[in-house]
């Protein structure tokens, strides 16, 4: 969808006639639970413990290392890395494909939700460092993404929960004829989410096909909820879902403070069933006094400039503005939001 990368949704995990010759395979291993034989179907393959764990860059020289000897097995330069995971896999392949021998092919099978909505799309890959996420990292597209029915479909009914925070990331952005779709949901079922995926990833890759490396700037609106969202995920061991929903509300009262979004259209989007799903004010207030030396947190996580970070704020549905805030800014909204709440 974005030029360089191809994106398949269909019923079943994909035939081996659809895939390379040589392929390495890196996995979840949870996944042997439900797909077995596919993925024994691979002669080289790597079993991974999916979660923030595997990203960490102090763990990676180990992993490269029996990589190497895998394909020192493989006795071939013509490789093609393939992700089957959610996001924390998705990361970790992707990364391994940008830098192993110089860079090789990437297919994408996501096997969660948030991952095939999100993180499967758009080229970013990241590695943990120094206690912050996505410290060390690379843009690098899959050449492919398999979106798969029957994989996403045999998920826990709990990942498909923490999914919707980027989904309501992405009907905010968008607006339009998404939100008209969604605005009347306030749950959203692994079947409701499955129709919605085209939507959701074309236009993520409408917005990434503009600013693949994040050069223009335009591709930070994708980053609405995550400022607070990332602050939450870090500091409160939420996830990553649940850390964007959270972040979302703040962005909107900040939003509405700062004069962008009107009360009036607050309100709308607030009495919609899709602004009832969102956290509670009291629950975002709890969560900011529970988080110590915030200005940290935030610093660490994004680009600074002159004690200033881009911030997303909200016009209206489907208006997304950035505007260059300074840090203290935030950290006061944030410290006046906890006792209004």
């Amino acid at each position: 969808m974005d030029g360089k990368s191809r994106v398949i949704f269909q019923n079943t995990m994909p035939s081996r006639r659809q895939l390379p010759t040589s392929c390495l395979l890196i996995y979840d291993r949870i996944l042997l639970r439900s797909f077995r034989p596919w993925i024994r179907s691979f002669t080289f393959s790597y079993g991974v413990k999916a979660g923030e764990e595997l990203k960490q860059l102090s763990h990676f020289p180990e992993h490269v290392t029996k990589l190497l000897k895998i394909n020192e097995q493989m006795q071939t330069r013509d490789l093609t890395i393939i992700a089957l995971g959610g996001g924390s896999v998705g990361d970790f392949a992707g990364f391994v494909a940008s830098v192993f021998k110089r860079g090789v092919p990437l297919i994408q099978i996501p096997s969660t939700w948030l991952a095939a909505m999100d993180s499967a799309h758009g080229g970013k890959t990241a590695l943990n460092a120094g206690g912050f996420k996505n410290q060390i990292g690379s843009f690098y597209p899959a050449h492919l993404t398999f979106i798969c029915k029957s994989l996403l479909l045999s998920q826990p009914v709990e990942r498909g929960t923490d999914a919707v925070g980027e989904l309501h990331k992405t009907v905010l952005l968008k607006g339009g004829a998404l939100w008209r779709k969604c605005k009347d949901s306030r749950e959203f079922s692994a079947r409701q989410i499955y129709q919605l995926l085209p939507d959701l990833i074309r236009y993520k890759h409408s917005i990434v096909q503009r600013d693949p490396y994040e050069t223009k700037g335009l591709r930070l609106i994708l980053n609405l909820g995550h400022t607070l969202g990332h602050v939450f995920e870090a500091a409160l061991a939420r996830s990553h879902g649940q850390a964007v929903d959270l972040g979302l509300v703040f962005a909107l009262e900040f939003s509405k403070s700062r004069g962008h979004l009107s009360e009036k259209s607050y309100a709308r989007i607030m009495a919609t069933q899709f602004g009832r799903s969102l956290p509670p004010l009291p629950t975002v207030g709890e969560c900011l006094r529970q988080v110590r030396d915030l200005e940290r947190y935030i610093t660490q996580d994004k680009k600074l400039s002159d004690g200033n970070i881009r911030f997303i704020f909200l016009n209206n549905v489907g208006k997304p503005i950035i505007e260059k805030t300074a840090v203290q800014e935030i950290v006061e909204f944030a410290r006046a939001l906890e006792r209004k709440a």
